[in-house]
């Protein structure tokens, strides 16, 4: 039977290395949705960039498409670091 929520948009961040950890995090979310959406009129929405992202030929950035698609529109914001956290970082320091 339907019921009316608020749909609250979840983006699960993080860098390659914590693969497990973003799949256990959106099993997670999906359980929480399972036992608690209908009593509370909750529902958590979780979006990833490997999913969630359509590609563009605009020439952007791929970091900036997935910000206009995902991190722009979301709710709420989970990032999962490990290894790999400065990577990005590192890459421009280099490049500079």
């Amino acid at each position: 039977m339907s019921f009316n929520a608020l749909v609250l948009n979840v983006m699960i961040a993080s860098p390659s290395d914590v693969n497990n950890e973003r799949e256990e995090v959106e099993n997670t979310i999906n359980k929480w949705n399972s036992k608690f959406a209908e009593d509370l009129g909750v529902i958590l929405l979780p979006s990833r960039w490997e999913n969630d992202v359509v590609p563009t030929y605009n020439g952007n950035e791929a970091q900036e498409v997935i910000n206009h698609q995902l991190v722009q529109k979301c709710d709420i914001l989970i990032g999962v670091f490990w290894t790999n956290r400065y990577s990005y970082f590192l890459a421009l320091l280099r490049n500079t």
